[in-house]
């Protein structure tokens, strides 16, 4: 399945590269910002962009160095600039009282608005995908959410002035899925995904299932 010519009007209809951009991308080895990085790759062949990675080892399991290897790997193999930042995330929450979710991204954002800054990129890309979109809405809604939380992820957002891009919206995650399985992409799995630890998997796992089944 291949998804290349809907990405490429996506990002073109919602004006989210130009020729010559340089864009980070956040790549942590699984199958969403792996099917990203493949994508972009692509892309660039035909409008020129300058790419790099960034990866966050968050210590917070025992496979994270593996992944980080992976990545690393990769952007050797494809030559794209690997900027790789290491961060104690477990020590980080426990001491600002944080849930892993909300450390990890605290984190993972405020090392990638530095590089940005320090090598003067002009966006960043991040793989969220539509059933981390519905994921979002509902989260947010439980939440009390007002207006701008119910309208979910963007296409384009800020974070103190760093442009950031989701270029994945239009894609489910068997869209994506299928994707590396098309292009021979070997995903790294996070195996947390699937426990019911972290709200949003409790969400992922068992209320849009029961939504589905029981209403729509």
């Amino acid at each position: 399945m291949d998804i290349y010519k809907e990405f490429f009007s996506y990002l073109k209809q919602n004006y989210l590269v130009e020729n010559g951009d340089s864009i980070l991308l956040a790549v942590s080895g699984g199958p969403d910002s792996l099917a990203m990085f493949d994508l972009f790759c692509r892309v660039s062949d035909e409008i020129g962009l300058d790419l790099s990675v960034f990866h966050l080892n968050h210590l917070m399991r025992k496979e994270a160095k593996n992944d980080a290897d992976f990545v690393a790997s990769i952007c050797k193999e494809y030559e794209i600039d690997f900027f790789l930042e290491e961060v104690d995330v477990p020590e980080y929450v426990d001491r600002k009282g944080l849930s892993p979710e909300e450390g990890a991204r605290k984190k993972r954002f405020e090392c990638m608005n530095r590089i940005a800054n320090k090598h003067l990129i002009d966006k960043v890309s991040l793989g969220h995908n539509k059933d981390d979109q519905v994921e979002t809405v509902l989260l947010n809604l439980f939440r009390g959410a007002g207006l701008k939380g119910l309208s979910g992820i963007s296409p384009v957002s800020y974070w103190k002035g760093m442009e950031i891009i989701h270029p994945l919206l239009i894609f489910s995650r068997e869209d994506i899925e299928k994707y590396c399985d098309f292009r021979n992409l070997s995903p790294c799995i996070d195996k947390t995904n699937k426990q019911k630890i972290y709200t949003r998997n409790k969400v992922r796992h068992s209320v849009i299932p029961a939504i589905e089944k029981e209403i729509n």
